[in-house]
């Protein structure tokens, strides 16, 4: 009994973990089409989804790179050459009595299965197919191509040796789709369409496990190689006999095994150099009866397409086809097309629509004749030119790219609203806007419209388009990585466009400058040493920032790191090298000071950046708002949100997770410290991991740098050591997450402090493991775990540093009593309507805002009055009612209510109106000696 797989799970069991992932889709028609996914699931699903369909579903064993264009225009993406990743070597079992090149019975097709899982002592994976098996077997870690037909060539000669009747158009063909689990076999032999289920799910390996066994099993038993035939079609049949054209062309034109006969036949034509149209016609005499002249051309261009694509041709000959045929079982013909490749100034343009033309002078549309005659051609544009590219912006609207030929000979590029070709008007001025002008007569703006929609059309067949990118960083599934006109991949990098909502002055590639040796040299000259631990951690600091969203925490978006003191203490040349990590350290800094960016640019700069660190330079003189709100930005990973006067938001920038920098003279922390922000102070201070640097910290820690070398490395060593970084990540995601899991749970709070500095605690974990990371690849030498150290006790010092900067809410209130002074009305006894008013005992300097009875003992205070002090403050009322009761000032009414309603000046002289008051223990605030209630006399 097969083991229960879903599709998912098999494709997860056997797919490699980078590439896009491939399905082939062969429909009852005949017509076979490739669709590719980013991810295993995406593919599993549509996998199922198709097989509710009339399609069969076939799915590519290995992974490949993007979509491109071969040397006559069409478009690929499943072909030798093109793979991306490998997992599994593979071979096909069919049972076909009717076929000598299989096993008769499946039972006999799966002892040859076993028959080699033997031999090379391996447990493989075993798939029935419905009409035959699948094996493979399974590496532990994606390979290369070229690693992968080097391990394929070994197997053939093994399963040459053994003389087993596996398919030989599939195991060396890296580009092969096979059936997948969970999907059926509905070919048209089967009555029903048969399940593929999984018969047994084998074991991984290492690669060089694998290859230890294909070897030994050759030297074992002495294997040879195979020994090419004379016949030039020989090649076709990985050294079986030699090909006897006459008996296998007569066979055919009986109708005896007519595909695999007729298979051969092309394939040694293709093999001897003939061109499409001359083996067309050798074969047009080998028409079955019942099938007609276009059925056999197809079937027979199918069979031609596949020996060029597996490369049966001689090499001067390119192979003119999109795909090699496909699967085991079913030869799949390509898609045909009406468009063609055109060459204009030496440029190729592919996708050519037909009736259309270029003359040289203009472009014309075919118009034809109503009575049957030559047609005419009706010219529209005087200007070379055509849709070059489909663009999808983030918001999911979609621009053409379009590429006009002046009349100079240079090709120039620019971009169209694709809504813009359904308004013929909003076109034409589009594109005269840049100079293509299109003629005054009737019909040029549909025609030109007709033009750009037919050759999109053809590009949207082919899946030819672009994305842009708003913000830089990481893709959601974290196999590329934005920056500027670059995305950095595994095995590479690709250009990208970024929307025109990213300042100009960024749409560039961030660039390298330097060799990588160089950066590990200098980068060790200059940090590997005492005390150098806080320059250590910027650098950490800057790789780290990309780790900030593999942390996937909601609340945490990465912290800026602030290195404050007098000038000449390095702080902004160590932030500016750290973020030369990632390339031109001046596309990352901004001047901030009152004279450089307004803040509402420098978060929206911030935003756009995306993971990448971005230094804000100069940091000082911000008023009390930018302070409290550059903090919770960059530590928040977004801007406060804000209304407008006309009731819109106004907040700028989107999300992030990102590491930062700030430079100021002026101490951040102390500076917060002085804000009237009460309660809040402690807070917005621990949104900036500020390292105080003394003036003599360069000269004291760095005496044999010299100026010439540091300028030497800012501006031309960066941009190198990020590459082989972020690769890693890539390639090892799961494993850093790992890391940072670990280290996170290292800082588990263990005290209110603790949990207060979390942002401190996260921004260590990502430093620490970016060390960690750097180390292992050999970016860079220094004491990883010093520097964590360091870190650790500088949180201490920061602690500290809080401390003796902050004001409690004890502070606060003995200040709010200080101010009564002069504002309360002094009198004997409270009274009331009844009583005689009595003269207040000290002259008021203000509004009232309490009362104190003096032989009553009682003092009352109003509570809009502490308010007021509060809100002037930045103090919470609520914090300083609390603390009025918790230092013993409070006296609750009969009730147990805190308040009551009285009128400030009754049985006084003092008007007033009626006020919710707080009611104070008489001795208790005149024991201070802050109020006074004894006039004091004028100077005699």
């Amino acid at each position: 009994m097969g083991k229960t797989m879903e599709t998912l799970e098999f494709f997860k069991w056997l797919l490699p973990t980078s590439g896009k992932v491939v399905l082939g889709l062969l429909q009852p028609e005949g017509w076979f089409k490739n669709r590719d996914y980013d991810t295993i699931e995406e593919a599993a699903a549509a996998a199922k989804q198709f097989d509710t369909t009339d399609a069969q579903v076939y799915m590519a064993v290995h992974t490949f790179k993007d979509w491109y264009s071969n040397d006559k225009g069409k478009q690929q993406i499943r072909t030798q050459g093109n793979v991306a990743a490998c997992r599994a070597l593979y071979d096909d079992f069919d049972a076909d009595p009717n076929k000598a090149t299989a096993y008769d019975t499946k039972a006999e097709a799966l002892a040859g299965v076993v028959q080699l899982a033997k031999a090379l002592r391996l447990t493989p994976s075993v798939v029935d197919s419905g009409g035959g098996y699948h094996m493979y077997i399974h590496f532990d870690e994606n390979i290369s191509e070229d690693e992968w037909n080097e391990l394929a060539d070994l197997k053939r000669r093994v399963t040459t040796h053994l003389e087993l009747k596996s398919d030989r158009s599939v195991d060396k063909d890296s580009a092969r789709v096979l059936r997948p689990v969970g999907c059926t076999n509905k070919k048209k032999d089967y009555a029903v369409p048969l399940p593929v289920t999984l018969l047994k799910q084998g074991k991984t390996y290492s690669v060089d496990v694998v290859r230890n066994s294909l070897l030994a099993f050759i030297n074992d038993n002495d294997v040879k190689l195979p020994k090419p035939t004379a016949d030039e079609g020989s090649g076709f049949f990985g050294g079986n006999p030699a090909l006897d054209r006459s008996a296998t062309s007569e066979a055919a034109m009986n109708g005896v095994d007519w595909h695999d006969n007729m298979l051969k036949l092309i394939a040694s034509w293709v093999a001897k150099g003939n061109t499409d149209k001359e083996i067309h016609a050798l074969a047009a005499q080998h028409t079955l009866d019942g099938y007609s002249e276009d059925e056999t051309q197809h079937e027979v261009q199918v069979m031609i397409d596949g020996a060029r694509g597996k490369g049966f041709a001689p090499p001067e000959i390119a192979p003119p086809v999109e795909e090699p045929s496909d699967d085991d079982d079913d030869a799949a013909p390509n898609t045909t097309t009406n468009a063609k490749t055109l060459v204009v100034a030496g440029e190729t343009i592919h996708h050519w629509p037909k009736g259309f033309r270029w003359n040289g002078v203009a472009l014309s549309r075919e118009i034809p004749d109503p009575d049957g005659g030559a047609p005419t051609w009706r010219p529209f544009c005087r200007t070379f030119i055509y849709p070059l590219n489909r663009i999808q912006d983030s918001e999911g609207t979609w621009v053409v790219h379009w590429k006009a030929l002046e009349k100079n000979g240079s090709w120039r590029e620019f971009f169209m609203p694709m809504n813009e070709l359904a308004s013929t008007d909003l076109m034409a001025k589009t594109l005269a806007s840049h100079e293509v002008f299109l003629p005054p007569i009737r019909n040029a703006r549909a025609d030109m419209a007709e033009f750009a929609v037919t050759i999109i059309e053809e590009l949207q067949k082919w899946r030819i388009e672009t994305k842009t990118y708003k913000q830089f960083g990481w893709l959601p599934d974290r196999t590329g990585f934005v920056m500027g006109t670059k995305m950095i991949t595994e095995n590479g990098d690709t250009a990208v466009l970024c929307e025109d909502s990213v300042p100009a002055d960024i749409q560039v590639d961030f660039g390298r400058s330097g060799t990588l040796d160089e950066w590990v040299s200098n980068i060790d000259k200059l940090y590997n040493r005492p005390k150098a631990e806080p320059f250590q951690f910027a650098l950490c600091h800057s790789m780290g920032s990309i780790l900030v969203e593999l942390m996937g925490s909601s609340n945490w978006h990465g912290l800026p790191l602030a290195f404050t003191g007098q000038g000449g203490t390095g702080k902004s040349t160590a932030c500016k090298i750290a973020c030369g990590f990632y390339g031109n350290p001046k596309l990352m800094d901004r001047q901030t000071g009152t004279d450089g960016s307004t803040l509402n640019a420098t978060i929206k700069r911030v935003a756009i950046m995306g993971s990448l660190p971005m230094l804000l330079d100069e940091f000082s003189g911000r008023t009390p708002d930018e302070l409290t709100r550059t903090g919770y930005a960059l530590a928040n990973g977004r801007d406060k949100e804000r209304l407008g006067t006309n009731g819109k938001f106004t907040t700028v920038g989107g999300q992030w997770f990102k590491n930062s920098f700030i430079t100021s003279n002026d101490s951040i922390i102390e500076s917060i410290s002085k804000l009237p922000v009460g309660y809040r102070v402690e807070a917005t201070q621990l949104r900036f991991f500020e390292v105080q640097l003394p003036e003599d910290f360069t000269k004291r820690t760095f005496p044999d740098i010299t100026q010439q070398f540091i300028e030497h490395h800012m501006d031309h060593v960066y941009g190198e050591a990020c590459l082989p970084f972020i690769r890693f990540i890539i390639k090892n995601t799961e494993w850093v997450r790992r890391q940072i899991t670990a280290a996170r749970a290292k800082f588990n709070p263990q005290s209110n402090e603790d949990n207060k500095e979390r942002f401190y605690r996260d921004t260590i974990v990502t430093a620490w493991v970016a060390g960690k990371i750097a180390q292992k690849i050999g970016l860079i030498s220094f004491d990883v775990k010093s520097m964590k150290k360091w870190s650790e006790d500088h949180v201490q010092t920061l602690r500290e540093g809080r401390k003796e900067t902050n004001a409690d809410i004890s502070e606060h209130l003995a200040a709010f009593i200080g101010t009564l002074q002069g504002r309360l009305i002094v009198t004997k006894r409270l009274g009331h309507g009844n009583t005689r008013k009595e003269d207040p005992a000290v002259m008021l300097r203000g509004p009232a805002i309490g009362r104190v009875c003096t032989e009553d003992e009682r003092a009352f205070i109003s509570r809009s009055a502490i308010g007021d002090w509060c809100q002037e403050n930045g103090v919470a009322p609520k914090a300083m009612r609390s603390e009025l009761d918790r230092a013993g000032y409070l006296v609750f009414q009969a009730d147990g209510a805190h308040s009551l309603r009285l009128h400030l000046g009754q049985g006084s002289t003092v008007p007033s109106g009626q006020t919710r008051c707080y009611e104070l223990k008489y001795n208790k605030l005149m024991t201070g000696g802050s109020i006074s209630v004894v006039e004091e006399k004028a100077d005699e």
